[in-house]
């Protein structure tokens, strides 16, 4: 039960796992929180129904300050799925998974050797 079992550099729960976790324990009990794992389904697994579900869609809503509409859930079946869904709604500043994407790409930082005129930088937005 003790996190060092799991090895010394794993990397820490996504924080939109753990929320689901929470919730879940609010909502099915406090053992349902331990079942709960990116691959576990929501009826068959943690045997959530229609009105738990309503009752997890809207904490989750509550607690990451975001709109999921029934739409958005037709094909979530999966924690993982779930995860997803949300992560997709949030603004890029609140995805706390996004720390090994710390260089952009798109941004040179030395002109390119095919470049020989200085007019052409000019209009540079």
């Amino acid at each position: 039960m003790s996190p060092e079992l799991s090895g010394e550099g794993q990397v820490p729960e996504d924080p939109i796992l753990s929320a689901m976790k929470d919730i879940a324990s609010e909502i099915l009990g406090a053992d349902s929180a331990l079942a709960i794992s990116p691959d576990a389904r929501f009826k068959e697994d943690l045997d959530l129904d229609s009105l738990g579900m309503v009752e997890l869609v809207m904490e989750l809503e509550a607690r990451f300050d975001i709109s999921i509409a029934e739409e958005d859930l037709v094909n979530v079946l999966t924690i993982h799925q779930a995860i997803e869904m949300i992560r997709k709604k949030l603004p890029p500043e609140e995805d706390g998974n996004d720390e090994d994407s710390g260089t952009e790409v798109n941004e040179p930082r030395s002109p390119s050797p095919t470049s020989g005129s200085d007019a052409v930088a000019t209009e540079v937005e």
